[in-house]
């Protein structure tokens, strides 16, 4: 049984991996299966998980009605941004949520059950937690963090706490959440902590302030408001940081990039994005972990979508839609769209001189 359990949580989390990458969905809609041997299709594997007969060609009634439940890669839960919280559940053994957990999440370990009364003991649980750190500020979705052992208990998890809404005398969280959540969201802990190791940790509740978007190995994309300190860019493993003139705090440890670009409405960004997206390109190709940290408009958002255009060669449609679907707060109109729609996909990108007047670039590295 747990052979077949993990064999089984494997296919799933490479049916995610399939569905995520546009090569490899290709290759399995013209036929291609998965490569541990298995002959089941991306939407078998979901179909054997989540309640779907696609052999028949028809699905069951979904768990709840209204309700989306699906497997996803650890940076869309990382990205949500978790420093919002949303409610995260580890549905893991309690020895494995002991040695290391999501930060902002919780233990109702699926195996051991939940009482006589598991009703109840769930409303207990989700109680303590919001006492601990406030009731999540966001409803969908509800998180749940699994591994091999627990996924098959995610529907069983499910329908107890939807079950709850028949519950006469619940809080204002609580009633809110089962009224208005539209998704939940299942992620392998294994995944999330191997990719963003600095947000999970054996205690509940530590400071998750300065919290970047991660936007693809090596590209972090910092707060428009949040200064981060020395501590929260260790954390992430930061080691290079585009900034604007002015700010002055340099760290030792920290390589800069400084773009003299006004946060102003009508400048002209198309130097400064030429010149500084190598200098990212390079720190990355390098292992180092870079954070845009431009304060104000949107800068640093016109520079993430510049460097997707030209190293992903992509349109600068497409990467809007992927910046949004990363960060769906960001304006679109406000990322200098008429200038990005003149950027070549092809051209090739050169470490260049410092330019004149618009762009004044400075790389510090100290220590």
């Amino acid at each position: 049984m747990k052979a077949e359990a993990e064999r089984n949580f494997k296919e799933l989390s490479e049916a995610y991996e399939v569905l995520s990458d546009p090569d490899r969905r290709a290759s399995y809609d013209g036929g291609g299966h998965f490569s541990g041997g298995s002959t089941a299709t991306a939407a078998e594997v979901f179909a054997r998980f989540f309640g779907e007969d696609a052999s028949e060609g028809e699905q069951e009634e979904p768990w709840v009605d209204g309700l989306d439940v699906e497997c996803v890669g650890p940076e869309r839960v990382f990205n949500l941004p978790l420093l919002e919280y949303f409610l995260v559940v580890d549905l893991r053994a309690p020895e494995l949520f002991e040695e290391s957990h999501i930060r902002t999440s919780f233990n109702v370990p699926a195996s051991s059950g939940l009482s006589a009364d598991p009703e109840t003991t769930l409303l207990k649980l989700i109680d303590e937690h919001c006492d601990r750190l406030g009731p999540p500020e966001r409803t969908s979705p509800v998180v749940l963090v699994i591994d091999a052992e627990c996924a098959s208990h995610v529907e069983g998890f499910v329908r107890l706490l939807w079950g709850l809404k028949s519950r006469e005398g619940l809080d204002s969280f609580m009633s809110r959440l089962l009224n208005t959540c539209k998704a939940v969201w299942c992620v392998d802990f294994a995944k999330f902590h191997a990719l963003f190791p600095a947000m999970c940790a054996a205690t509940v509740g530590d400071s998750l302030s300065s919290i970047p978007h991660w936007i693809a190995p090596g590209l972090w994309l910092g707060s428009r408001a949040v200064r981060h300190t020395e501590e929260s860019l260790s954390r992430f493993g930061i080691t290079h940081m585009v900034v604007d003139g002015q700010q002055r705090e340099r760290l030792p440890s920290v390589s800069y990039w400084v773009c003299n670009v006004k946060d102003e409405e009508g400048q002209d960004m198309r130097q400064c994005w030429e010149e500084t997206v190598p200098f990212i390109q390079q720190a990355i190709e390098q292992a180092g972990q870079v954070m845009l940290s431009l304060f104000g408009r949107s800068r640093s958002a016109s520079l993430v979508l510049f460097w997707m255009i030209r190293q992903w060669r992509v349109s600068d449609k497409v990467a809007a839609r992927i910046l949004r679907e990363t960060c769906p707060l960001i304006d679109w109109r406000l990322c200098w769209p008429e200038q990005l729609a003149g950027v070549e996909a092809t051209k090739q990108l050169q470490m260049g001189s410092a330019g004149g007047g618009v762009l004044v670039h400075e790389v510090m590295r100290s220590g």
